[in-house]
């Protein structure tokens, strides 16, 4: 084998040796050119190593991508029955020893954990589960990437790529936000989806409970999302142009909407309160305390009241003419 070119990159160097090891036919010269090269600079053990381990974990994957039949002889004892496999993946890999092809294949599993992708196809991408520090779990799709921060009462998941499920460890005071671009999907403890559509857009998906969902700025026009349901939002394609509206009435009082952006729960309810008849009260003073968002109906408070429930985990009494939000 052909000693690696001392013009090349650490990374190409370190291939080009573990090429060499796993394969090449290595003299007491060779091996002591490696020994020299190794202990020449700090930061060629560290390659050398990671160089290997790439190597390995291509040659697993290549060999067990191969027929049936070879991979029935690698289970076999004796190790001379499955060489044809390992002699096929060295064929593959040798001409690439201590080019950019190999080191660039080998960073890819140094930065991703997993085996890159072997000359010859198949390999099969799983879900990565990863515990979050607040104790949430994200379970990662093939290809996703998250950022993960607590920072002023908030608990803030970046989904950079892909498409993540969030089993959301349930916090009434501090809110659990995964931003897909400019699109944010809230929600305190429940179970939903996040996937990312485009630069700015994203795909949410909910399966328990409820999760406020608004695009950049426009929280006051956050929509409530429900277990089932499922919206796409992408802020950076253009809005329809609305045609000019005919000529109405003003819409009466009744119709009105309250816009809540971020506000307690306690605040609200005063304000449903003023415009019906029909009073809401809250029987646990921490319900109060929740901060919501969203845009209801003034002539509707028992949609606001089970927006509430959803939210804090609560349950819905009626009494006459007064909606009692409890505590389960």
């Amino acid at each position: 084998m052909a000693r690696p070119d001392p013009t090349d990159s650490i990374a190409d160097q370190a291939a080009g040796w573990a090429v060499d090891m796993a394969y090449g036919d290595m003299t007491a010269e060779s091996r002591s050119a490696l020994d020299a090269w190794l202990t020449a600079d700090p930061r060629h053990r560290g390659a050398y190593v990671r160089a290997c381990a790439g190597l390995y974990a291509m040659e697993d994957a290549v060999i067990q991508a191969a027929p049936a039949s070879a991979a029935a002889a690698a289970t076999s004892s004796n190790d001379n029955e499955w060489q044809p496999a390992r002699r096929s993946f060295a064929r593959r890999v040798m001409p690439m020893a201590g080019g950019m092809a190999l080191a660039a294949s080998l960073a890819a599993f140094i930065v991703t954990g997993l085996p890159p992708t072997p000359p010859a196809p198949t390999r099969i991408a799983t879900a990565r589960i990863l515990n979050l520090s607040d104790g949430s779990v994200a379970t990662l799709q093939p290809g996703a990437r998250i950022a993960f921060a607590v920072a002023d009462g908030t608990r803030t998941v970046t989904l950079l790529s892909g498409e993540a499920r969030f089993q959301v460890a349930k916090d009434k005071v501090h809110p659990f936000v995964v931003r897909s671009g400019d699109v944010y999907a809230q929600a305190t403890g429940t179970v939903y989806s996040v996937g990312r559509v485009g630069t700015t857009g994203g795909t949410v998906r909910v399966s328990e409970g409820s999760v406020l969902v608004w695009p950049r700025d426009d929280r006051d026009q956050a929509i409530v999302l429900r277990a089932g349901g499922t919206l796409t939002l992408d802020p950076a394609l253009p809005r329809p142009k609305a045609a000019a509206p005919a000529p109405a009435p003003l819409p009466l009082p009744a119709l009105a909407q309250i816009s809540l952006d971020n506000v307690p729960v306690a605040a609200a309810v005063a304000r449903f309160n003023r415009v019906n008849s029909r009073r809401i009260r809250i029987a646990d003073p921490a319900i109060g305390n929740i901060r919501i968002v969203g845009l209801f109906r003034a002539d509707d408070p028992e949609q606001f009241a089970k927006a509430v429930a959803a939210l804090s985990d609560a349950r819905i009494e009626y009494h006459k003419d007064v909606i009692v939000i409890k505590v389960k």
